[in-house]
C-alpha cells in the first residue's frame, strides 16, 4: 500500500483471521474486524480501497511505528538493492554470493527454509543478452534478422 510519502507498506495477511483482527484494531476498523477470510475475499476490492485510503494518510515511518505494537506481519517494500543490504536477510542466509561477470555478485536466494531441504543456489542469473541468440533462433528468426536487430540496438 502506498503511504503519504510515496513509500510502500506490505502486509502479509492471507487467510489468518487473528492477523486481520489485529490490523483492524490498529487501524480502528471495528466494523470490519469480524469478517472472516471468505468474507474478506468477497469484499476484496472494497477492503483494498479502504486500506489504501487509510495508509495514504501517514508516512511509512509513522505506519511502521504504529503497527509495531500489533501482531501483524508487515514490512516496508524494499528495492532489490535495499534487500541485498538488509541485515536480517543477510543473517538468515537469504543473500547469497555467486561467481558472475567480473567477480562475485550478490543475489537474493530463497526465503523459504525447510529443515530437511535447505535452499541451495548454485548458479548465478544470466548476463544481459547471454541467451538472446538462442531464444530468437528458437522463435524462428534467421541469423540475418537477428543481426539487423543487434545492429539497430534492439537487442544485445
Amino acid at each position: 500500500f502506498e503511504t503519504a510519502d510515496r513509500e510502500y507498506l506490505v502486509l502479509g495477511i492471507v487467510h489468518e483471521d487473528h492477523f486481520w483482527e489485529e490490523l483492524c484494531d490498529a487501524l480502528e476498523m471495528a466494523e470490519a474486524r469480524d469478517l472472516d477470510a471468505a468474507q474478506r475475499i468477497m469484499r476484496r476490492d472494497e477492503l483494498e480501497a479502504r486500506l489504501q485510503g487509510i495508509f495514504a494518510t501517514r508516512s511509512l515511518s509513522e505506519w511502521l511505528e504504529r503497527l509495531s505494537g500489533y501482531d501483524i506481519p508487515y514490512s516496508r517494500l524494499n528495492s532489490v538493492g535495499e534487500a541485498l543490504e538488509d541485515p536480517h536477510l543477510r543473517q538468515r542466509g537469504t543473500v547469497v554470493e555467486l561467481p558472475g561477470g567480473e567477480g562475485t555478485r550478490r543475489y537474493l536466494g530463497s526465503p523459504i527454509r525447510l529443515s530437511e531441504t535447505p535452499p541451495n543456489c548454485r548458479t548465478p542469473g544470466p548476463e544481459l543478452g547471454e541467451h538472446t541468440q538462442e531464444l530468437l533462433e528458437g522463435l524462428g528468426l534467421s541469423g540475418e534478422e537477428i543481426r539487423v536487430l543487434r545492429e539497430a540496438g534492439a537487442i544485445e
